[in-house]
């Protein structure tokens, strides 16, 4: 496996949405009608200048909110931890998971 650095503080919030990979023409989209084919969830975050950035493709609904949740969970830390710098007068530290 190996392994990936994500720098947290470039997110505000992270979502979750259904994707259906076409493998004969090598592209992925964004299943709209969950009446459609799934191929897998992807858990997305939403960058602080805006777009968004896919971060975990997950092999069913409830892993994706599970790490959705973790996600949710360390930005919700990593806020407290910037207030907490600012209202100190520190330097930034480093997050990354």
């Amino acid at each position: 496996m190996s392994e990936l650095v994500i720098d947290l503080f470039c997110f505000d919030d992270v979502e979750i949405m259904p994707v259906y990979e076409n493998k004969e023409d090598g592209y992925c989209e964004p299943v709209l009608n969950l009446s459609d084919p799934i191929s897998f969830w992807t858990v997305y975050g939403h960058r602080k200048e805006g777009g968004v950035t896919a971060l975990i493709d997950c092999v069913d609904e409830q892993s994706a909110n599970m790490a959705a949740e973790i996600l949710e969970q360390a930005l919700a830390a990593l806020e407290i931890q910037e207030e907490l710098t600012s209202m100190l007068g520190c330097y930034r530290t480093v997050a990354a998971i």
